[in-house]
This record gives structure tokens, sequence and C-alpha cells, in this order.
């Protein structure tokens, strides 16, 4: 039974101790957790403006940090502004609770939910700013009805998530106000909560003093930046945190690679063996690249010039070069792709579609990491995809001609490479075209120089190595042109005559090498993996980031990129540093994260098709409802059990039928009070002091209170069994209570 107190504080018996001490103070545990928890969710309405100002700052931050990030600036400004609405509405009928309200704000989220249900799954394919805006929206609705300190919780809560949304694609250090300003918030609701609480005398559970004060901010402290660097460290990051084997990138085979390098031939421009035909049909026509191709102008930039853009924003726990195209045909100029794109939409429906990579289908590939690409500048016929591409993710409007536009987002699925040295020594390389070993006319210098290189080469992986070694050592890089995708030297030039080359010219005599020697290859087109943020755990792709290689084709292993071009920014992440540095680097249990990121993938395809369901438009309505009736018969039935808040105490009710008729009689009176006055009865308050202050000005109705108060003692109290007359009275008073106009 919970606890009454009459006016003069007469005790109340208590029942005799627990048996056994353990079970006494377990049951005092989770007496101390409920009063705790009932201390942060108390029903009771909240009248601090301070409170509900913060909360509000809480929504118009996590609104900002959402349009800071690249969401819709309208969005933002437009939940702010109906959030700022929902926290003056709330406020002024704050203690006049309405039926209402709740079922309006639960009808409008169901509502956004069906506009929005597209849009908050591309979540599925890594942009999680339309959840986020969502989220925004709910909050904005939701604080409508803010009306309790739960609420209040429960909305900063709401903000945090949506700043976790919006750090999904924060890729910049700038976004970190926005985390320490959240942070400060908190502390300040923490603190005016406290402060508040104590200056209205409100039932603190506090021993008063100063080493307890100090104690225990220095807990509230350390518990909010513990729980911002578990956040932090459950973020993905790391150059520690690659999958096995232990490598931190993926990067083409280079003349770094070779540990012995073999004897290099004597190449003499002009050699006797070559006829005047031969030599007047040679290439001399600078390569380039075909329509589309990612390429910089023709001046020169550094990786710090302001006017170098951003290209690509990439979250991956392992570097890769990032290859958009390949290009498999060359007519003596122009590098052109003669073969369909390697993928194959499967589901044209939903908000997302999945596409395979053909290329790498069926394999045996048992390691896998994911990539999440932000595409910031247009690439018509270019999708980019980390070594080896199985999978990709994407809206359904992204993607459309086979290339990516400045705003998509996309997910891929790549396999580690399985292939070692030692591997593809043991391996050949299989011509599965055979346009892809076709040299143009007047390549015999090509072939003959290629024959040179590879002279006792034991395998076809050594005859590539030989010759990335060879234009490694004997090339010469055009240092005006770090990464740009133009040609500065005709294949002749650039291999018989010494003249610089860049790193399509680098790219194109390695194709061509090969092809001399027999082995099938082509040339790849994309970026560097660029410079990763570790506050972010992203890749910075720049515009002078832009790359061409080879890659050739092994029978069992696929294409094998290789890259001979000597960029001095070609700098491998490598892993080390301290102890701490490697803790906030890795993150704990990379396996949790990647299933949680793996989660959403695996519940599309059901998601979808519930969607689709004719039911669910049906089912979804009626299931909210019936949450709604179970919420109001829920809250009523709480009412009827309970006079005030709070948790109950271990103490004994005295027996007998009419008393217990003769309280729940006295709930329906208070009920009655409350639901006319707006106000409920507070936890330090007796029966008698509610009824006093509560005075309506009608002597009638007053009478009626000042006796129910007297019998609620003597039910509560008096061990005198309640006397029939007394109960049939309660009835009539009640129903006196109940036919009383306005009060």
């Amino acid at each position: 039974m919970v606890r009454l107190s009459n006016n003069a504080g007469n005790p109340r018996s208590t029942t005799a101790n627990p048996p056994g001490a353990r079970a006494a103070g377990f049951r005092k545990l989770l007496q101390l957790l409920r009063l705790w928890l009932s201390r942060f969710f108390s029903p009771r309405t909240e009248d601090s403006p301070r409170l509900r100002l913060l909360g509000l700052a809480s929504l118009w931050l996590a609104a900002f940090g959402m349009s800071w990030v690249g969401g819709s600036l309208w969005l933002s400004l437009g939940g702010g502004a109906l959030g700022t609405l929902g926290h003056w509405v709330s406020w002024r009928w704050r203690h006049q609770p309405s039926r209402l309200r709740p079922v309006l704000i639960v009808v409008s989220v169901m509502a956004l939910a069906f506009l929005m249900r597209f849009k908050v799954l591309e979540i599925f394919s890594g942009d999680w700013l339309p959840a986020g805006h969502f989220l925004v929206l709910v909050l904005a609705l939701a604080s409508f009805d803010l009306r309790t300190r739960g609420g209040l919780y429960t909305s900063l809560g709401m903000s945090g998530i949506v700043l976790f949304f919006a750090s999904q694609q924060a890729f910049d250090v700038s976004f970190g106000m926005f985390v320490v300003g959240f942070v400060v918030l908190i502390l300040a609701f923490l603190s005016v909560t406290f402060l508040e609480d104590g200056i209205r005398g409100a039932q603190v559970h506090w021993v008063h003093g100063r080493p307890t004060a100090l104690i225990y901010w220095i807990g509230t402290a350390c518990a909010v930046f513990t729980l911002a660097g578990v956040a932090f460290w459950l973020m993905p990051r790391g150059q520690s945190a690659f999958i096995r084997p232990a490598q931190v990138t993926i990067l083409p085979y280079t003349a770094s690679t070779i540990k012995e390098a073999p004897p290099l031939p004597e190449i003499v421009p002009g050699d006797a063996s070559e006829t005047p035909e031969e030599t007047i049909g040679s290439l001399s026509a600078a390569p380039a690249l075909g329509d589309g191709a990612p390429r910089r102008s023709e001046e020169p930039r550094s990786p710090d010039d302001p006017f170098n853009p951003v290209v690509l924003f990439v979250r991956s726990k392992v570097a890769s070069y990032w290859r958009g195209q390949t290009l498999e045909r060359f007519d003596g100029q122009n590098w052109t792709s003669s073969r369909t794109p390697q993928f194959v939409v499967r589901t044209r429906d939903g908000p997302t579609v999945l596409l395979i990579n053909r290329e790498n289908f069926g394999r045996r590939n048992r390691v896998r990491y994911y990539q999440t690409f932000f595409v910031q500048e247009d690439h018509p016929t270019s999708v980019f995809m980390g070594y080896q591409g199985l999978r990709i993710w994407a809206d359904k409007e992204a993607l459309k001609e086979r290339g990516v536009s400045r705003g998509d987002s996309y997910r891929v699925l790549s396999a580690h490479p399985r292939y070692t040295p030692e591997r593809l020594r043991n391996d050949a390389a299989r011509n599965i075209d055979p346009r892809l070993t076709h040299l143009p006319l007047g390549s015999t210098r090509i072939k003959n120089l290629s024959r040179k290189i590879t002279e006792g080469a034991t395998s076809d992986f050594d005859k590539a190595e030989r010759i990335v070694n060879f234009l490694t050592q004997e090339g010469k890089f055009d240092p005006n042109r770090p990464g740009d995708l133009l040609s500065s030297a005709t294949p002749d030039q650039f291999l018989f005559q010494g003249r610089p080359g860049s790193a399509l010219d680098y790219a194109s005599a390695t194709v061509l090498l090969a092809r001399g020697a027999g082995l099938p290859a082509r040339m790849a087109v994309g970026y560097l993996p660029g410079v990763r943020d570790p506050l972010s755990g992203a890749y910075m792709v720049r515009e002078s980031d832009a790359h061409a290689w080879a890659e050739v084709y092994f029978a069992r292993y696929g294409w094998v990129p290789f890259d001979a071009a000597p960029r001095e920014d070609l700098v491998v992440p490598g892993g080390g540093g301290s102890r701490l540095h490697r803790f906030f680097q890795s993150g704990v249990g990379e396996n949790i994260y990647g299933a949680a990121k793996a989660a959403p993938a695996r519940l599309a395809p059901p998601t979808l098709e519930l969607l689709k369901n004719p039911l669910f438009s049906v089912l979804g309505p009626l299931v909210a409802l019936v949450m709604l009736v179970g919420r109001w018969l829920y809250t009523r039935s709480s009412s009827d059990k309970a006079i005030m808040p709070g948790h109950r105490l271990p103490y004994s009710s005295l027996p007998g039928r009419r008393r217990r008729e003769l309280l729940r009689l006295y709930y329906q009176v208070e009920r009655l009070l409350r639901r006319r006055t707006g106000v409920r009865r507070s936890s330090w308050q007796t029966v008698g002091s509610y009824t006093t202050l509560r005075a309506t000005g009608q002597p009638e109705v007053q009478g009626h209170l000042s006796w129910f108060a007297r019998a609620v003692w003597h039910a509560a109290y008096n061990p005198v069994e309640v006397p029939e007359s007394m109960l049939e009275e309660a009835r009539v008073r009640l129903t006196q209570l109940k036919s009383q106009g306005r009060w």
C-alpha cells in the first residue's frame, strides 16, 4: 500500500525485516535504483524554463550540425523553428494535460515516417543525413507535449543521436565544435538540475557537504567525458585496425616490392635491328584518355593549393587505390573502354540498388571490408571502389549512367586480395580477350624492348615485375605533373629518348610493354588513397590524387595492379605509435562495429518487402493505435494504484475490506481534484495539506475534501475497522463532488 501521512505526521507501523540480510540488501539496492530512475523520469511537470531552454538549445545544435555536414539547411531551420514553437506550446500549457496532443503527435510522426520512408532508408547505402533530418523533425513534433524532465532527458539523448548521424559525414575537424557544444550542454543541464532541485527544496537525496559536492561534480565531469571517449573509441578508427592479413593498404606492385632487382638490359635508341620503316611507323602521338576520365587542368597544383578541390571522401579501415574506370583499347593515341561495365543491377525496387561486380563474382574471398564513398565532384563514367570490389549499395537515383555525381554516397563491399608474390609466381597470366594483348601499328620497338626486359623471367609475374622495375629506374617522372592525367611525351619519346613522363605515360608504357611480353593488360584510372583524417576516420581524396596504373590478368587471382610511376606523394600510411595512440586509433571490437554497420544492409531486404506489402498500411496504424490505448490504460491503472509517484517503501497496511474500499474512493477524489486543478500532489505533501492548498472557493466542495482528508487518516492509521456508514457517506460525497460544476 502506498504511504499516506496526516497533518500531524503520525507514524506508521512497518513490517519486520525480511528474512535474510542478503535479501534485504538486494531489496534496498532495487529501491535505490528505482529511486534514481524516478528522479530522472519523474512524471511531475517540469517548471524550470532554464532546463527547457537547454533542451531547445540541444535541438538547434543538432539541426545546425546536420546542415554543417552538407544536410538541407531548410530542413534544419524548419525543424528548429518547429521545435521552438513546440517548446513554447508545451511550456504554455504544461499544467493542462491533454489526451489529444499525444495522439496528434503520434499521427504526425507516422505521416512523416511514411513520407520520408525511402529517404530514411538511404542509410543502407551510406547516406546518414536523411535519417538525421527525420529525427530532428521527430524531436520538433515531440516537443509539443514535452512536460516532464524525463522528456527533456530523452530530447537530449535524441539530439546526441542526430549528432552521431551527422558525424558519419563529418570530414572536417570543425565538426568538433558541435561535439564540444553538446558536452557543454549536458554538463549545464546536470548542473542546473542539481542546483534548481536544491533551491526549490525538492526531495534531493544528497549528503550535504563540500567534499560530497566536490566528489559529485568530479564524478559527473569524468562520466561525461568517459562516455564521449567511449563513443569516439567505437567510431571506425585505425591504421592498426586493419583486416588480416596484417597490412594497412592495398597498393599495386611497384619497384619497391622487388627484393632483388633483376639485371636490366642496356637500351640504345635507334637499335640496328629496327628497319627505317618500323621507325617511321612508330608511335608518335602522345597518349590521352577518353571522355569522362578524371583529369586535371594543364596548370600544376600542389596538394596544399586552395584551388585543389576535394573530389572524394572515403570512410574505410583499409586504404586502397580507388579504381574508378578501366581502359582496354589503345589506338595509338587515345585510351578508351571497349567493354561494358562489369556491374549488374540485381534489384531496382525500393530506395537502394544492389550492383554486383562480375569480375570478382564467384571467387573465394573470405576476408572482406567495407568502404563508404561520398562524392564531391561529378564523374560521369567512373564508379570508385577499392580492391577487390564485390558489391555496391547505392541510392536509387545514383549510378544511373554507370557513373557518380556530386552528392552521391554509396557503400562498397570489397575482398582483401588473396594473392602474394609467391602465389602469383605459381600462377600464369590468361588472356580472356584478344583486345587485352592488342598493340597498335608501329609497336615493333616496344615488342623488342619488352622481350629484352623479360628475357630469362621464369614466370609471368616476374615479367611484370621486371617491366615495372625497368620503368621506375630508367624512366623520368615529370615533376610538373604530379597528379595530372595528361601526357608529357609520346611512347617513343618516353621509352627511347628519355623524355620525362606523367603518371599516364608510365601507365601507358607499362600496359604496352606487358602486352609486348604477351601479358593481358589494361589501364586503370582513379585516385590514390589520399590523406586520412584520424578524427573522422575518412580519407580525403583531392584532385591532385588523380592517378593511372596498369593491371595484368592472372588465371587464379584475376586483375592484379602494377604501378611504375615514382611519384613523391605515394606515401604508404604506416602503423606504430604509442599504445595510447593505437588504443584510440583501433577502437574496441571492430567485429562489433562491423556487425552493427552490416546490420542495415542485412535488414534492408526484409524492410523493403515489408514496406511494399499492402497490409503494412493497415497494420501500421493499427499497431500504433493499440500502443496508444495500452499506454492510456497503463497510465490510468497506475494512477488508480498509486496516489503519488516515486518509489514504494516496504510499509505494511491495516487489514479490512471497507478500509481498502474507502482508500480506493479517495484515489478517485484525488484524481478528480488533479483533473480539475491541473496540479498533482507532491511526494512531500500530506492528504490534508494537499486538499487545503487546493482551496476552490466553494464551501460545499471544500467541506467534502476536508471530510475525505479525515476519513483517509482514519482508514490509514486507525486500527478500528471503518464503519459501513462512513463508507456509504464516502460514496455519496464522491457522487456530489462529481456532479459539481467547474470549481
